[in-house]
């Protein structure tokens, strides 16, 4: 392990939160060119958004951070992660509040908002708004756990879900829409839904554990590479759990046919007007190696028995496996036996960094 010192960078400051980890106290630390703001306690992401300004870089510590936060401007969020994970290295960094995503000018598009790391909370009614007031466009989610609604305001372009796990609902009422939504590599819990006929949604290398299919005359979605689990529900007038959209396309993906007389149920797809091709019917019990259903923890592999035979459109394995792979690691570093020291306006830091 060598010992480094250099003048801080925006991505190197990024990486400082491993740092943090002996700390209790939760910091949030903004950089603006070459300007660094720290804010300290549990409001302090709160603060450090409301202070950042296009292109700004906020990095934030393990802990649970309080407060709506109303995002603005084109910014970028790196928290320690989503889970604690002692082996990977990874520590947890939680929000409570809501989050608003929209500029004050209903006419401004907010872009290029980027949130990785980062476990937010919340339920149907602590909500992840995109499009506040107005429109967003290029919005990226990675590695994170959403369990807040994230609910469409406005009609929306460019957001792309990776690496992250979706615990609630993505959607909105049927009358907005999003141009280009991407899912890849991530563990959806619950369900897409009421999105506008509109709308461009493909989701590729996923997970879908969601109970329902999305409702009638919203957005058509195109599933690739993914494996269906869901636990059955009544989601339609014949009372069958439906667990793909109509008019919707399943290309290369493994669906659950494993019956219970409980609460879970095989999957049931909807062929009225939808595209079903080359897809596998498999029990749940034979789809994965490391467990026999399909629920998600932090200690899940998600490996399939049949890794090679059950392959994608894109020439890898189906499953959240397949495509770029998942990780639940962010992309920064650990950072250990941090010493900062300030020279003028120049930030120097000697540390010992160690990749994760």
């Amino acid at each position: 392990m060598k010992t480094k010192r250099f003048f801080i960078s925006v991505i190197a400051f990024v990486f400082t939160m491993g740092a943090w980890a002996q700390n209790e106290v939760q910091y949030a630390l903004l950089q603006h060119g070459d300007n660094i703001t720290s804010f300290k306690g549990s409001t302090a992401l709160s603060e450090a958004v409301a202070a950042a300004d296009d292109g700004d870089v906020i990095t934030v510590s393990q802990g649970i951070f309080t407060g709506d936060i109303y995002i603005k401007k084109s910014i970028s969020i790196y928290g320690a992660g989503f889970e604690e994970d002692a082996v990977a290295g990874t520590e947890k960094t939680e929000t409570t509040g809501q989050i608003f995503i929209g500029a004050d000018d209903t006419n401004t598009t907010i872009s290029q908002v980027h949130f990785e790391g980062m476990c937010i909370t919340g339920n149907y009614y602590t909500r992840l708004y995109v499009g506040n007031n107005s429109p967003v466009s290029n919005l990226s989610i990675s590695k994170c756990n959403v369990s807040s609604y994230i609910w469409v305001s406005r009609d929306v372009d460019q957001i792309t879900i990776d690496h992250s796990v979706i615990n609630s609902l993505c959607g909105s009422d049927k009358t907005r829409t999003v141009g280009n939504l991407l899912i890849k590599n991530t563990y959806i819990t619950n369900v897409v839904i009421d999105l506008s006929l509109e709308s461009s949604v493909l989701i590729d290398h996923c997970i879908q554990a969601g109970n329902y299919g999305p409702k009638d005359n919203t957005a058509q979605f195109r599933y690739t590479n993914c494996i269906f689990v869901a636990s059955g529900s009544s989601n339609s007038s014949n009372n069958q759990p439906y667990h793909n959209s109509l008019g919707s396309t399943l290309d290369h993906c493994i669906y659950n046919t494993t019956n219970t007389t409980g609460y879970y149920y095989g999957i049931v797809l909807r062929t009225d007007n939808t595209v079903i091709k080359d897809c596998i019917a498999v029990q749940i019990s034979d789809i994965f190696n490391d467990a026999s259903d399909g629920t998600y923890s932090a200690t899940r592999t998600f490996e399939l028995q049949n890794p090679n035979e059950w392959i994608g459109t894109d020439g890898t394995q189906i499953g959240i496996l397949g495509g770029e792979g998942f990780s639940r690691v962010p992309s920064t570093p650990v950072v250990k036996n941090l010493m900062p020291t300030v020279e003028g306006s120049i930030l120097k830091i000697s540390y010992e960094a160690e990749v994760r």
